[in-house]
């Protein structure tokens, strides 16, 4: 019995021993720095007119209005739906954010997106702004949009990202649709040259 107790109190000391060992270990965080920060809305900003407001309400209301009378009152709640979320995210204005390139990825808001999980990056111009966007590894999100307000921001940006990951070619032409919703494609050369993507080429 003394044994047993004996061996228990060796494992544990053992146990502790080895936990405090670790502890000593820094983690990559402990070497973390911040390398570049900026500031910027979290998402675009859009503006309606007087006018295309109330094109856009007599729209809806028509379709609310068509919806009921063939009896598809819930076709009607979804217009009524979809318009609300459109009004807010007009009318709302956007929340200024600031991200932080570091050592082990980007910060932003307090949430630290780590490199490991980023495959890929590229940007565009939208509306007057450029858009970073980052595929992921993840399953969710599959990617990662940050806005940038100047070029030379997106320059600075762009020299510590090729670092970790690849910048995303596009292998056709962008469509109209695609221009619309994500933005005109931003060639790598703007950024970073010809001599500069033929070495990282060359490194693969």
């Amino acid at each position: 019995m003394a044994e047993s107790k004996g061996k228990i109190v060796t494992q544990n000391t053992l146990q502790e021993v080895l936990a405090q060992e670790k502890a000593k270990i820094p983690s990559k965080f402990d070497f973390n720095k911040t390398l570049f920060s900026w500031e910027a809305n979290d998402r675009p900003q859009y503006f309606l007119s007087g006018t295309q407001k109330l094109g856009f309400t007599s729209l809806v209301i028509l379709l609310g209005l068509y919806f009921l009378w063939v009896g598809q009152p819930l076709l009607t709640f979804v217009a009524a739906s979809v318009f609300f979320i459109l009004f807010v995210i007009v009318s709302v204005p956007p929340m200024r954010v600031k991200h932080h390139i570091e050592k082990v990825g980007i910060r932003s808001s307090e949430v630290l997106y780590e490199w490991e999980n980023m495959r890929r990056f590229w940007m565009a111009e939208k509306d007057g702004h450029i858009v970073l966007y980052i595929e992921t590894r993840l399953r969710f999100p599959p990617r990662y949009i940050f806005m940038i307000e100047s070029f030379e921001e997106a320059l600075e940006i762009s020299k510590y990202l090729i670092e970790k990951m690849e910048y995303r070619y596009l292998t056709s032409s962008q469509s109209s649709l695609d221009r619309t919703l994500e933005g005109t494609y931003i060639d790598p050369v703007i950024f970073f040259g010809e001599e500069k993507l033929v070495e990282k080429e060359e490194q693969k």
